[in-house]
């Protein structure tokens, strides 16, 4: 039976209640900072620390609008949290901002949203404003068409070589409520609970100086997977960043009617190995309690034929909590991509939940991408 942890539970309540401004954090230390001294050590103003930057709202959306009537709470003072790491001195400054809906709040629908900015600190750098987007947000993007979205993101620093060598933005967006038929498509597209779960990667030299606050920068690498599990009060802890943490003891977990997956991962480089650690790999009794990969496909892009086929199985081995590693064949007119689709299953003696622990990609030019296998 699987562990329901709907996102529609968490409507009725406001977003203070459920996530207290408390970030899912992957890795590194946290530490509650007051507004001064996190204007003091990033060199910036207090009024530039409490603003929105709605012009961020841009990477992960399937629409480009910012909630028109969504505005700063000023009774309540932004909480801003500090995030070192063990493997670099570089800094990360998460800024929550409550925010609320002067319309519905007008009709007695009152409850806040947290909007989250990050700030990179390098040395005596500037803060760098390098995400802003909802922690979690049961917004309106368009009045006028009353059609309601939970949004949900956040963002995962990729450490390399005692280094921030990548920025992941991850997230969810839900559409709970359409109220005009007429501005979509197909009648397929007002069903209930339309969920996407999506992932873009940044790679920079240096991100105190890289402009990701503006939403024009292009992402190198894109990732779309199947709908995850939902923990209604830790929002973030089965997605998908946790596929790609280092972290073993953290897994990306589905919430799909057959209890299967994908991860399509987008890069136009060459792919030559991918390796897996399967499972709730925590400890044993966790990856015994839950559902591991047995089979998986691989697809590459037919070019001659434009259009995606499987070209690769692999079986992987049960109750093995290390990394398990596959050669991806290289086929005449086709280009390698690292999208997988699980076929078949272990299962749970507990769970239905399927798990994945760790993935990462080896290209011939760039080596493993992050770095887990190292």
């Amino acid at each position: 039976m699987k562990k329901h942890l709907v996102v529609s539970m968490t409507l009725a309540l406001s977003a203070t209640q459920l996530f207290a401004f408390t970030p899912h954090i992957n890795k590194g230390r946290i530490e509650e900072i007051s507004v001064a001294r996190a204007c003091a050590e990033m060199k910036i103003p207090e009024a530039e620390l409490k603003e929105l930057n709605k012009n961020c709202f841009l990477y992960l959306d399937s629409t480009l609008y910012f909630p028109p009537t969504e505005i700063a709470t000023e009774e309540k003072v932004p909480e801003i949290y500090k995030q070192t790491f063990e493997e670099t001195t570089e800094v990360l400054y998460r800024v929550f901002i409550a925010t609320k809906d002067e319309y519905a709040a007008s009709t007695g629908k009152n409850y806040y949203n947290s909007f989250q900015k990050i700030y990179y600190v390098n040395g005596d750098s500037k803060g760098n404003l390098i995400f802003a987007d909802y922690y979690h947000g049961d917004v309106d993007l368009k009045i006028n068409s009353d059609s309601s979205y939970v949004i949900q993101r956040n963002l995962m620093p990729i450490i390399k070589n005692n280094k921030v060598a990548g920025i992941m933005y991850y997230g969810m967006e839900t559409h709970s409520r359409y109220a005009h038929t007429d501005e979509y498509e197909s009648i397929l597209d007002l069903k209930s609970d339309h969920h996407t779960h999506r992932a873009v990667v940044f790679w920079s030299d240096d991100f105190s100086k890289i402009d990701l606050a503006s939403g024009s920068a292009k992402s190198d690498i894109h990732i779309d997977c199947s709908k995850p599990l939902i923990d209604e009060n830790d929002v973030f802890r089965y997605t998908i960043q946790n596929a790609f943490d280092k972290n073993p003891a953290t897994s990306y977990v589905e919430d799909t009617k057959d209890d299967l997956m994908y991860i399509s991962f987008g890069t136009k480089d060459d792919l030559r190995k991918i390796a897996i650690i399967n499972g709730y790999a925590q400890n044993n009794d966790l990856y015994l309690k839950n559902n591991r990969v047995k089979k998986i496909g691989c697809d590459s892009y037919n070019e001659k034929e434009i259009k995606f086929e499987i070209t690769d199985y692999f079986e992987l081995q049960d109750s093995l909590l290390g990394y398990q590693i596959f050669e991806i064949k290289k086929i005449q007119n086709f280009s390698s991509q690292p999208s997988f689709y699980v076929e078949e299953i272990y299962k749970g003696v507990k769970y239905s939940d399927t798990c994945i622990a760790e993935v990462d990609y080896f290209y011939e030019k760039t080596g493993w991408l992050f770095g887990g296998v190292e």
